[in-house]
């Protein structure tokens, strides 16, 4: 693999969006973190609210910005392949991602303390909830990459909206044992819940092999 190259390909994209990345990836998650720790409770709720939609803002605009608007033309004369192009592809989505998800997962048991109708053990789902957003990622740049449509993106970008406002009414199907651990004043992990993690893991690993493996056939990038 052509690891300069690969390189080049992620500053480039990182130089071309730095104005839109820096609002979603620093500016509004900052926000979304001042209020959530510092508002008070109704402001706090306010920012946990953004937290989600930066996550969401933001895998929506990375696939869209730095795949389905690529300009194609330059790649004719580039000496890399398919899978070279889905590398730089999936690492310049996933490092920007990454940046403001690490900070709300390492502060979310603060977030969730600071929120006044909340109980401790609510950090479990709320960072499960993280997971779901960065499987979703690599999904949707996946998805972008492989067919290369924008209804697709949208489609699968869709999917986690769909899947964070059926959230709450889903909460009736979840055993009562476990909703008893996320109403208590304690983070319980129990067999169940580590399942899920494990599922997301298992999935996000699902989906990026499967997206190298589609694109390793590709004869060309155009």
């Amino acid at each position: 693999m052509n690891l300069p190259l690969v390189r080049q390909l992620i500053v480039k994209d990182l130089y071309l969006h730095r104005w839109p990345l820096f609002g979603l990836a620093v500016a509004v998650p900052a926000v979304a973190l001042s209020l959530s720790l510092w508002g008070g409770t109704n402001w706090s709720h306010v920012g946990m609210v953004l937290m989600s939609n930066t996550m969401i803002w933001l895998g929506f605009f990375l696939p869209i910005a730095t795949v389905s608007k690529e300009q194609k033309a330059f790649l004719f004369s580039l000496p890399m392949s398919a899978v070279e192009y889905t590398a730089a592809k999936l690492a310049v989505t996933s490092l920007v991602f990454l940046g403001p998800w690490l900070v709300f997962v390492a502060v979310m048991p603060r977030v969730v303390e600071s929120h006044g109708a909340l109980a401790r053990g609510a950090t479990v789902p709320a960072l499960l909830l993280m997971g779901v957003f960065f499987v979703w990622l690599l999904l949707t740049t996946g998805v972008t990459l492989v067919f290369e449509s924008l209804t697709a993106t949208l489609f699968s970008g869709f999917l986690v909206v769909v899947l964070v406002f059926a959230f709450i009414p889903l909460m009736r199907y979840v055993p009562r044992s476990i909703l008893e651990h996320w109403a208590s004043g304690r983070v319980v992990w129990d067999p169940p819940v580590l399942g899920l993690v494990a599922g997301q893991i298992v999935f996000a690993i699902g989906v990026v092999a499967a997206t190298f493996a589609l694109q390793s056939r590709r004869r060309s990038l155009i």
